[in-house]
């Protein structure tokens, strides 16, 4: 046996690569070692034309190898740099998915470009560790193993010299062989996904998550990267051709009458609350990383129960709170949150929607209020050029003003000093908010702002700044949290500072009376704090929401569970007057009916009506463009896996009924992502 291995131990070596280097590809594209993943139910078909394509990935790499070096140990030594190479990518893939919930995509890239590239940059240096931290270091077993092989094998000939060349004629025509093979059945891989999947609804809708399961991790990014690239250089040709059937269904949307994609009933906008709040002010708020967790939840410090979010609780009393409420961000994250929020469709999920679909004059929130007489603005701390903000508030949403950090400067509003992190401090912001809107209101104007707060944004590092006005929740010695959850809960203790010094101020000038202040989280902590909770159950309490993995049956390991955990932000419209009665609203909703709920508050008119009115009493089906999840009632639901998740132990909708709700999520994202595509509004006029 020993002489068998030693003769043919170059063939063994390498049918070693193929097979280490495919199994760790098929593991990364699986919610093993990628929890949060929610793969697709793999069918025959699948992962076979997967294993062709990383083969013919790996293929052409070996090809190269006798192409380019005459001696055996050489190419083997090339092959493991390959190996660890791969195992690098297959390791990164991991750090990258805990913090997005997605595959990565070339698309993605689009972060880095224009003039906020940088700031991106400096946000993935910033948040490095937290970015490794998440990293699996299994996909290194790989690179491991073969290197343990190397030495095994070839440790007789460590110190001997190597003559076990390859006839140059023989290198060349072997390493052809391979290579052409490699790109044949790459090839063959592509062209059977594509063909496979050419009538169904994945080939409009496929995600890169879809696509390595069924071409290969390695080969679809072969494939991606040269769409990519084309597109970037304008050399795809895009086709229109369901163009007239989505005019059609978009004709649908300007009646407020719908109908719902759960009972198929028709809901209208609810007549007990149009413009109930009509000649107000409105302060729209996206919170930063603020999950629905954080409101009532409180942390055992010195034997006792703080509250977290002790201004936003007390804000309840006079508001109307939506605790099923779900953020609908994709790969854009923040910017992908403003979308939904005003204009009640969802992103694209993969792609970053404010570059690729961000050359229309979208129908908004701002403009329904511009239309109204309103004087709107939106404001952040970050400079105008990131996520290309100035010009998509005031152009593509139609804000009259967007406030940014070069605006605000020009105000005289930005002491660096402040700072919290490398950004105005969100007291100072939120104060900066009220000035504007006060300056407006002396001018007769009434005003819809949409300030966006910054200041809970990863790595959730310390800044003496957090302590300048309040006194820290945690003592210095606090041992019972650490790491980002500790700082993600400093964070948020201090923004809520801030949401409650701002309603201070605006009591003290009179303004509350006369304005709606409406608020919900962009998306969450980007922490997994579900694991957080779930091992140490005894330190927190929540008397409002309850505790993950204590006050609501979590069943061993369910990811779908946690997922949805994640994704849940809190959305709540305070009223001061009490008006809008005050009261808690568990249907499930989403950032989409945003817009739709507010312009009917404050009676304004609308183009389209998406999403719903957000007071109906029923459940709505809403869904996330990151995971593929679907929730709904106290349920949540993978379209991509077919596993779902139920708060309650009886399970509303069975697997029939699952089935139906998943074919409307896809008929619904469908429509949706090729209004987007189509670019089917006006054209941008500035």
């Amino acid at each position: 046996m020993y002489k068998f291995f030693q003769k043919h131990k170059f063939i063994i070596f390498i049918v070693f690569i193929y097979f280490l280097n495919i199994v760790n590809a098929f593991l990364s594209t699986t919610g093993i070692f990628n929890n949060l993943l929610s793969p697709y139910k793999r069918d025959f078909f699948m992962v076979f034309n997967a294993f062709i394509g990383d083969v013919a990935f790996i293929s052409i790499f070996v090809g190269l190898g006798f192409i380019i070096f005459k001696k055996e140990k050489s190419i083997i030594k090339y092959m493991i740099v390959i190996t660890f190479i791969l195992s690098f990518f297959c390791y990164a893939m991991s750090n990258y998915i805990p913090i997005y919930g997605m595959m990565f995509s070339f698309w993605n890239l689009k972060a880095f470009s224009g003039g906020g590239g940088g700031e991106a940059f400096d946000f993935v240096i910033d948040s490095f560790a937290l970015i490794v931290s998440s990293g699996k270091l299994i996909f290194f077993f790989p690179a491991i193993l073969i290197l343990i092989l190397y030495f095994t094998m070839y440790k007789r000939n460590l110190n001997i010299k190597d003559n076990s060349n390859f006839a140059f004629v023989k290198r060349i025509y072997v390493g052809i062989i391979v290579i052409m093979f490699g790109l044949i059945f790459s090839n063959v891989s592509y062209l059977n996904y594509k063909n496979v999947n050419k009538d169904n609804w994945f080939n409009d809708n496929s995600t890169p998550l879809h696509g390595t399961e069924s071409i290969g991790l390695y080969n679809f990014y072969i494939y991606e990267g040269l769409e990519f690239v084309s597109n970037e250089l304008n050399l795809k040709k895009n086709t229109n051709d369901n163009r007239d059937k989505i005019l059609s269904d978009l004709k649908k949307y300007e009646d407020d009458c719908q109908l719902n994609m759960i009972d198929g009933n028709m809901y209208c906008n609810t007549v007990e609350n149009n413009g109930l709040a009509e000649g107000k002010n409105l302060i729209l708020m996206q919170v930063e990383s603020l999950n629905n967790f954080a409101i009532g939840l409180k942390v055992k410090v010195n034997n006792e129960y703080l509250e977290v979010t002790p201004n936003l609780n007390r804000l309840l009393e006079s508001s109307v709170y939506f605790n099923n409420f779900y953020t609908a961000v994709g790969i854009g994250n923040t910017s992908d949150a403003e979308f939904s929020a005003l204009t009640g469709l969802y992103p694209s999920g993969p792609k970053y929607t404010i570059y690729e679909y961000g050359n229309v004059e979208y129908p908004t929130l701002a403009r329904s209020f511009e239309d109204s007489g309103y004087y709107s603005f939106s404001i952040h701390a970050n400079g105008g050029e990131f996520y290309n903000r100035k010009y998509i508030h005031e152009n593509i949403y139609g804000f009259s003003d967007y406030y940014g950090e070069e605006e605000l400067e020009e105000m005289g509003l930005i002491n660096r000093d402040d700072f919290v992190h490398l950004w105005m401090g969100d007291t100072e912001f939120l104060e900066a908010t009220v000035d504007i809107i006060k300056s407006q209101n002396e001018l007769g104007k009434n005003v819809f702002s949409f300030p966006i707060t910054i200041s809970t944004h990863l790595p959730y590092s310390e800044d003496e700044n957090l302590y300048k006005d309040i006194v820290p929740l945690f003592p210095d010695d606090y041992k019972d949290l650490h790491g980002y959850s500790l700082g993600y809960l400093k964070h948020l203790y201090y923004t809520d500072y801030a949401i409650g010094n701002m309603f201070s101020k605006m009591e003290d000038l009179g303004m509350l009376e006369n304005t709606i202040v409406a608020l919900y989280g962009d998306h969450g902590s980007t922490i997994n704090f579900a694991e957080t909770m779930k091992y140490n159950t005894e330190i927190f309490e929540n008397d409002i929401n309850g505790v993950f993995g204590k006050d609501f049956a979590v069943e061993g390991n369910n990811i779908v569970a946690e997922r949805r955990f994640e994704q849940n932000v809190p959305f709540i419209i305070y009223d001061k007057t009490k008006t809008i009665e005050p009261r808690v609203i568990s249907y499930s909703r989403g950032q989409t009916d945003i817009y739709r709920t507010l312009a009917n508050l404050f009676g304004l008119e609308q183009q389209y009506y998406f999403g719903q009115d957000a007071f109906i009493d029923v459940d709505n089906l809403v869904y996330s463009p990151r995971t593929s999840d679907i929730f709904i009632g106290d349920m949540a639901i993978s379209s991509s896996s077919y596993e779902f998740f139920s708060v309650s132990s009886v399970v509303k909708y069975d697997s029939l009924d699952r089935k139906r709700i998943i074919e409307e999520y896809q008929k619904y994202l469908d429509f949706n992502n090729k209004l987007l595509e189509y670019e089917l509004f006006p054209k941008v006029s500035k």
